[in-house]
């Protein structure tokens, strides 16, 4: 009887290495970090050139628009002045010195300042329900000229002190009881400008 060979057995088929995709999204994760990291830098950067302009003051402007910004600003206060019609009296335009526009962080080269345009009316009444009525009109109004307008309501709040404003041009005008006297003062006041001091 023919004795049998023995059979070869099949080569089995090898299982193919999974090792490069299992590395893939690590990799993919490797080149997303790389990506944040780069865009958190330069948000930084952008971050801490902004601080600094702001807190130099803005760019250097010529000593012309500031000029410009300065007469705007205190026109737009008198135009303000002239609308009152509650007022008993009111006194002329004062200007006033600002204690933040200043120069902490010596940025400003030779023949460079910074000012804060900022103008003050001293102005009475013969009572406190004449203020208060001035108040509201002016709130109305500006609020109608689609000005920002803060400050509570005289309705809402009897203990109001006032109200602001900010105009389409930017400027602040405010109807306010000052802080030391307790008299009311109409107040007009730009940003702190960094600018030239002649051209």
């Amino acid at each position: 009887m023919p004795s049998k060979s023995p059979s070869t057995p099949e080569p089995q088929p090898q299982p193919q290495s999974t090792a490069p995709d299992a590395a893939r999204p690590l990799h993919l994760w490797r080149w997303a970090l790389v990506v944040i990291g780069v865009g958190l830098v330069w948000w930084g950067l952008f971050a801490v050139d902004a601080f600094l302009t702001a807190q130099a003051g803005g760019p250097v402007r010529t000593a012309t628009v500031y000029q410009h910004r300065d007469a705007q600003t205190r026109r737009t206060g008198a135009d303000v002045v002239k609308q009152l019609t509650r007022a008993e009296s009111v006194g002329s335009a004062e200007t006033k010195g600002s204690t933040s526009c200043v120069d902490d962080f010596g940025v400003d080269d030779l023949g460079e300042t910074r000012d804060e345009p900022t103008y003050v009316w001293r102005l009475s009444y013969r009572s406190q329900n004449d203020y208060l009525a001035e108040i509201k009109r002016l709130r109305a109004e500006w609020k109608a000229l689609g000005w920002q307008v803060t400050g509570a309501d005289p309705d809402a709040n009897p203990k109001v002190v006032g109200v602001d404003a900010v105009t389409d041009d930017g400027i602040d005008v405010g109807l306010t009881l000052d802080p030391y006297t307790s008299e009311p003062v109409l107040t007009s006041h730009s940003g702190c400008m960094r600018h030239r001091i002649g051209d």
